[in-house]
């Protein structure tokens, strides 16, 4: 058999289960046509020996909503394997929008996720309204497969204005939410995302729509996907909602559909809370007709952040006040010896119990590129 390109003495990893072999992997018009002792011609030839040979990886929690219209590969994540990424995440995305409301889609993006928010503003091609709209401003133009669902807090800030961050729903604004979900999802949304992390919050500080919305509302929007017969969900942080009051496993019963969510992760207030949610999740599935899959990270967590962008403080109010303020402001409070007094207590005394929350280890707090030169000797220390 021939080969348009032929990868020879790879350790193949092929993702079904079975056992990793050393193998030669045959392709044919972009397709795997073969895997095994490969003799036949090809047009090009690999010598993978000392690799492994996988399929390309799913990223199914990124925030490439805004870099993909500039950044078609979707970089870093392309340059690690990744042939698929998922988008949308934690109710933040970037249409539907109104027009004039692209600041507020962007800078709750860039507060969330640490992106530029300058970046979001100028490097963007702004223009779209509709998800459609946005989806295709995207065509032709893609050199990695991407999927993104639509983004509860940016369909209520579409729906209610600036309300969506101050109120609950009206029963006709929850319609309109769920009517818009549904035109998102007919024009290529893979589903819709919500969030309930309290430490979310614009650039104005304030708590993202999705955090506002109350539960029922998140109940209706979900139910509106059970008549589409499609599409999936994903919920930013419910893991203690989950167990408290089984939010996720309502969600899924209501639309039918399965619910994803963050994270399955070591808390250090909670070093056990992981074993409890397991514990609960097999009796969701042994006892309901739920679906809920929670996301894990395969490997422990690694935050780089700046100190202007850091919203694991944002459970500790002083912290959070001072971090939701201007540069200048933020460096008068920190060099304030009499507030860090205070600092300290709400570290030692902080409420955020979950895997993503700060920590309080300082000790793993290491100074990788500081800012000024008088404080370049800080580089490497806790």
């Amino acid at each position: 058999m021939a080969f348009d390109l032929l990868i020879k003495g790879g350790l193949v990893v092929d993702g079904t289960g079975a056992a990793p072999q050393v193998a030669d992997v045959g392709i044919v018009d972009g397709r795997v046509a073969a895997v095994g002792r490969l003799d036949g011609p090809a047009s090009r030839e690999i010598d993978a020996s000392g690799c492994v040979v996988t399929p390309g990886f799913i990223d199914h929690h990124t925030h490439y909503d805004g870099q993909v219209t500039f950044d078609p590969l979707c970089t870093f994540s392309s340059y690690n394997g990744v042939t698929t990424v998922v988008s949308g995440n934690c109710s933040l995305t970037l249409a539907p929008v109104r027009e004039g409301d692209e600041p507020a889609l962007a800078g709750m993006l860039a507060k969330v996720e640490a992106i530029p928010y300058d970046v979001l503003m100028n490097g963007v091609p702004w223009g779209w309204r509709s998800f459609g709209d946005y989806l295709g401003s995207l065509d032709n133009n893609l050199g990695i497969n991407y999927g993104v669902m639509v983004g509860h807090s940016a369909v209520r800030r579409w729906v209610m204005g600036d309300d969506s961050q101050e109120r609950e729903a009206t029963g006709d604004e929850i319609e309109a939410i769920q009517a818009a979900v549904r035109e998102s999802i007919d024009a290529g949304a893979l589903g819709i995302s919500f969030d309930r992390n309290a430490r979310h919050v614009g650039m104005d500080g304030r708590h993202l729509p999705s955090d506002v919305a109350s539960i029922d509302e998140l109940y209706a929007v979900a139910g509106a996907l059970r008549d589409l017969d499609t599409g999936v969900i994903q919920v930013g942080d419910p893991m203690d909602l989950e167990l408290s009051e089984g939010i996720c496993t309502k969600m899924s019963e209501l639309s039918g559909r399965p619910v994803t969510y963050l994270t399955i992760a070591q808390s250090v207030l909670r070093p056990n809370h992981w074993r409890e949610h397991l514990a609960h999740l097999a009796e969701v599935a042994s006892t309901t007709s739920a679906r809920i899959y929670p996301q894990i990270n395969p490997r422990p967590g690694l935050r780089y952040f700046q100190m202007d962008s850091a919203e694991f403080f944002n459970f500790m109010p002083t912290w959070k006040h001072i971090m939701n303020s201007t540069t200048a402001e933020r460096v008068a409070a920190f060099s304030d010896a009499s507030l860090r007094p205070q600092l300290a207590k709400e570290v030692a005394e902080r409420s955020d119990s979950t895997a993503l929350g700060f920590s309080g280890r300082w000790d793993h707090v290491v100074i990788v590129k500081p800012a000024l030169e008088k404080n370049k000797g800080l580089a490497g220390m806790t």
